[in-house]
């Protein structure tokens, strides 16, 4: 990656979880590139993606529940099990229209400008 190629950062750390007797702390995370444009198709996927997160949550807000706390306590057979259930894996997003990343970096951006001064 190029120096001058800006890029969303994602972490989550401090995920603390107990491995063969030893206490770990665990960080996920991701990098994204971000494009030098953004065309109008690539917001339309991100609002497909925001629109379908949001369905998820208003049709099954416990489900959802379940896979934010599975996430967070390292369980990932049921991170896995519940992303398959809910129809959240790339390709359910892609097979609709979207593509979860660009809600990513949708957000990401704006969390970001928000706080511009």
């Amino acid at each position: 990656m190029p120096d001058n190629t800006p890029s969303l950062d994602i972490a989550i750390s401090g995920l603390g979880r107990r491995v063969s007797g030893l206490n770990g702390w665990f960080e996920r995370s991701a990098r994204i590139d971000l494009p030098s444009n953004i065309s109008l198709e690539q917001l339309r996927m991100g609002q497909v993606d925001l629109e379908l997160i949001s369905g998820k949550l208003q049709e099954r807000p416990e489900e959802m529940q379940s896979l934010f706390e599975a996430f967070l306590h390292g369980d990932n057979e049921e991170v896995d099990r519940l992303v398959k259930v809910l129809n959240l894996r790339e390709a359910d997003f892609q097979s609709q229209g979207g593509g979860i990343f660009w809600a990513i970096v949708i957000v990401g951006v704006l969390c970001c400008a928000s706080e511009a001064r």
